[in-house]
């Protein structure tokens, strides 16, 4: 055998020290996973909605819509100045007369143009949407 100086176990003492029992040696059994049930985005009838002046805290302007359905307010925010295709998209998917307005002050005096929103899509997070 060679040498080992004190305190040192041999190769053999090694793997006699390593060698477990067959029950703890067996694969570890983990929880199974349940995968997250996601629910696909439901319409909702919306019951009222209205259009304020926003502005953020870098100063920018903007469109809050607050949309009350199911007894809850949601709200969405529209830039005219950074994302105009989506305000102007709105605009006239709530059948509002062309030129689609310019800023935020012009949108507001001529809401009276927008058809009333019918329903909303709502992307359940959990048992909340």
């Amino acid at each position: 055998m060679p040498y080992l100086p004190t305190g040192f176990a041999s190769p053999i003492e090694v793997r006699a020290l390593r060698k477990r029992d067959p029950e703890s040696s067996a694969p570890k059994k983990t929880p199974k996973r349940t995968a997250k049930v996601v629910e696909p985005p439901k319409w909702i009838e919306v019951q009222s909605r209205r259009f304020l002046h926003y502005k953020n805290a870098e100063g920018m302007e903007s469109i809050l819509v607050e949309i009350i359905a199911n007894s809850v307010c949601y709200r969405m925010w529209m830039s005219i100045i950074k994302a105009k295709n989506r305000a102007d998209k709105y605009w006239r998917d709530h059948a509002g007369n062309e030129p689609t307005p310019a800023n935020v002050s012009e949108w507001l005096s001529r809401q009276d143009e927008l058809s009333a929103t019918a329903e909303i899509m709502v992307r359940p997070q959990g048992k909340y949407f």
